[in-house]
């Protein structure tokens, strides 16, 4: 299981688990969730309540070279706000609504991580708060 999880908004700063907003109706909504450590690299997906949003993940080393990925379509930082030289590489998953409707009101979005199917997956969720 990996060590740490992390949830970046687009503008990549924290965003702490509990309810997010406000946020409008047709805004777009982008976030990141960071997984640290594990061994083999975590398996990082975002739900909505049961339903799987998004597992396309980018494994990157700790100097921020791409190891693995399922699909190359992000931009990709270099340090991901973590030190350089940590030795520990991390597997970040994009999830992007690209218009909020109030059916995303209330919603419960939930970023895991895993890296085998023994252990409870590390998890963040966040409300969102949508008018």
């Amino acid at each position: 299981v990996p060590s740490r999880l992390l949830v970046l908004n687009e503008n990549s700063q924290p965003v702490t688990a509990g309810l997010l907003g406000p946020l409008t109706e047709g805004q777009k909504l982008t976030l990141y969730c960071v997984a640290t450590g594990g061994r083999p690299p975590p398996q990082v997906s975002w739900w909505n309540g049961n339903i799987l949003l998004a597992n396309r993940s980018l494994t990157m080393g700790e100097d921020g070279s791409l190891l693995a990925s399922k699909e190359v379509s992000y931009s990709i930082s270099t340090d991901m706000g973590m030190k350089k030289g940590a030795g520990v590489q991390h597997v970040r998953t994009e999830l992007t609504i690209p218009s909020l409707t109030r059916d995303y009101a209330h919603a419960n979005l939930t970023c895991k991580a895993s890296n085998n199917y023994i252990s409870e997956p590390l998890s963040t969720t966040l409300s969102l708060d949508v008018y």
